[in-house]
């Protein structure tokens, strides 16, 4: 590779000779390009809702007005525009400074400086919990009004995640489960997967832990709004605690929590559920004689043995090279279990001595499962009544699963980078997520239906991040994205 010299960089061109017949010269040019073409979409969006600007002015500004030069909303909305650009990095503010793009986006004024990295550092370490609860009210607020109609129900996620730290930071502990240093947020869905809220834990707090609390705010919230709508809680298992269910059933708010207890041979849930499991186990030999992998332990030794774990047999199957053979033994795969649901009044506790004792009966939910290796019982408790365990269990309960997939896309957005050292830098941090994450779910809900499926990062991928050109014309602005690219139909349909 040869180079020109010559005094400006700007005029360096680089001769790339790859063969005899291809030879490229290579050089900066005049024009202005964006790797953020569709960034003015977001900020046209924010015009519209008002979400950002509204969180904004909840909070207070916590510097003196006289020394400052950006408004909190300037420096909320560069922190947020940026995570939903995939710049979730404070250095990120420094290396976007003069993208055109960007400029487009967040300043009417394009002459003025964008807030540096140190200014947006200093920001985020000053703003106390008390800001944060205001932001999160807020959040709360804004959902509550995006509702166009009072709805009949609501269905309430919660869910805990890992999030490693990075160094001793405060409220940061080392769970030998994860194998890190961590923090443990939770997060509050809906059951369309908007994220209604996030709050971070330290690290050695429990899935239950600050719960109730989370809990209690949003009902008071959300009854406030909508007297008349029922409030419906899902979680797993490691909700289960007492005081949940309590307070769940003094203010008639429904849940429905997976139980630790996987019904051990002698426990009261294994008992009551004795002969569902007899009748799975009967009707699996009465339809495929025995199980392949799984034989009866021996008297008196309590050991199952297996012949093959359900892992291994997966991979046999991926690794045969016949398609139809394989879609036949994924098939078979498939198709040997039996599954029976029931239902049965249960009360956890000792005879009274237990702490952890129900102060009343309570339904349980069983699902009882045979195949090739062996029986396996999971329970459910819940307050809903007059609704059959299959559909609870496989229609309510198994919806949990979007709010996993949420919480990916907020790591997507890299939510885990939480680098501050305080614990109320990294909330607010949190909760900046949280805003990228709603303003860039209520764009997806703008585009073509046929992309209203994929997640939020392709959203970011497909209609955000892209290459344009910008041109300052005297009396407008060009910017031009490129004539080939391959979903300009649905650029145009979002526009």
């Amino acid at each position: 590779m040869r180079t020109k010299p010559t005094a400006r960089a700007g005029k360096v061109q680089h001769n790339i000779v790859l063969d005899e017949q291809n030879f490229i010269r290579a050089s900066f040019g005049t024009t202005q390009q964006t790797k953020l073409g569709g960034a003015v979409l977001l900020a046209k969006l924010e015009m519209e809702t008002g979400l950002v600007r509204g969180a904004a002015e909840t909070m207070r500004d916590p510097r003196r007005t006289s020394q400052t030069r950006f408004t909190l909303f300037d420096l909320v909305w560069q922190r947020v525009l940026l995570i939903c650009c995939g710049y979730e990095d404070g250095y990120d503010v420094a290396l976007m400074a003069h993208d055109p793009g960007l400029r487009l986006a967040l300043l009417p004024d394009l002459q003025r400086e964008l807030a540096s990295q140190p200014t947006m550092s200093r920001f985020e370490n000053q703003i106390s919990f008390a800001n944060s609860y205001r932001l999160a009210a807020c959040l709360v607020l804004f959902y509550i009004q995006t509702k166009r109609k009072a709805p009949r129900s609501i269905r309430l996620d919660f869910d805990g995640s890992c999030i490693p730290a990075f160094g001793r930071q405060e409220g940061s502990s080392y769970r030998a489960y994860y194998r890190t240093n961590m923090y443990f947020p939770l997060f509050v869905f809906d059951e369309d997967g908007v994220l209604i809220t996030a709050i971070l834990r330290p690290g050695e707090y429990g899935e239950a832990r600050l719960t109730l609390a989370v809990l209690k705010r949003l009902t008071k919230a959300f009854r406030n709004a909508w007297p008349n709508a029922s409030i419906k809680v899902v979680m797993d298992a490691a909700f289960n605690d007492q005081k949940i269910y309590d307070w769940c059933e003094d203010n008639k708010v429904f849940y429905l929590i997976k139980l630790k207890n996987s019904g051990g041979k002698g426990g009261g849930l294994s008992s009551k559920s004795k002969s569902l499991a007899k009748l799975c186990k009967e009707s699996f030999g009465s339809r495929f004689s025995s199980a392949l992998y799984y034989s009866t332990p021996a008297a008196g030794s309590g050991k199952t043995k297996r012949k093959k774990t359900k892992s291994q047999r997966e991979k046999e199957i991926k690794a045969i090279s016949d398609p139809k053979k394989r879609k036949s033994a994924w098939e078979e795969y498939s198709s040997r279990v039996v599954r029976r649901y029931g239902d049965f009044e249960h009360r956890t506790g000792k005879g009274g001595q237990d702490k952890k004792q129900w102060r009343q009966d309570r339904r349980v939910l069983v699902e009882c499962i045979y195949d090739d290796w062996g029986p396996r019982n999971t329970f459910w408790v819940t307050n809903i009544v007059g609704e059959e365990p299959a559909h609870l269990i496989n229609q309510v309960y198994s919806k949990r699963a979007n709010a996993e997939l949420r919480i990916k896309d907020a790591k997507m957005f890299r939510c885990d980078k939480l680098s501050c050292h305080s614990l109320s830098a990294n909330q607010f941090r949190l909760l900046l997520h949280v805003l990228a994450q709603r303003l860039m779910f209520k764009f997806r809900e703008l585009v073509p239906s046929l992309d209203r499926r994929i997640s939020l990062s392709n959203v970011k991928e497909h209609y955000i991040c892209i290459p344009a050109i910008v041109e300052f014309k005297a009396r407008y602005i060009n910017l031009i994205w490129s004539y080939n690219y391959p979903i300009k139909n649905r650029m145009h349909a979002v526009c």
